[in-house]
């Protein structure tokens, strides 16, 4: 329902709406084939795209996740890039060690949203 709810929402709305669904058992089909879309669309807003790529990182296969890594190396927002950063948690440790040690150089926000991360998934 909220899929095709969606492009009738004012952006801050839809953002709220995909951020309710971060930590969701389940998502529908439909809004999951929505969440790249979001994300990828350099019209909308750093913020909503930030959030899908947020949802969309938990659900990514490999061929999502390189487009996820796509998305955050042309994005002129270190918001997004930050957020991609952040949805490295669902990656394998090793992955996430070496995507974050190459971006976090690049970017102060991906930076500390790498240590963060390393932070809480050690348990520290």
């Amino acid at each position: 329902m909220l899929a095709s709810a969606l492009d009738q929402l004012h952006p801050w709305q839809q953002m709220w709406g995909l951020s309710a669904l971060w930590t969701a058992p389940a998502i529908d089909p439909a809004l999951a084939a929505a969440l790249p879309r979001i994300a990828g669309d350099t019209r909308a807003p750093a913020p909503l795209r930030a959030t899908a790529a947020i949802v969309w990182s938990r659900l990514a296969s490999e061929r999502g996740w390189h487009a996820l890594e796509d998305i955050a190396t042309g994005a002129p927002s270190s918001h997004l890039r930050a957020a991609v950063a952040f949805g490295c948690r669902y990656r394998p440790a090793a992955v996430r060690r070496s995507t974050l040690a190459a971006w976090a150089p690049l970017d102060p926000n991906v930076a500390l949203v790498a240590t963060a991360l390393e932070r809480d998934l050690a348990g520290l």
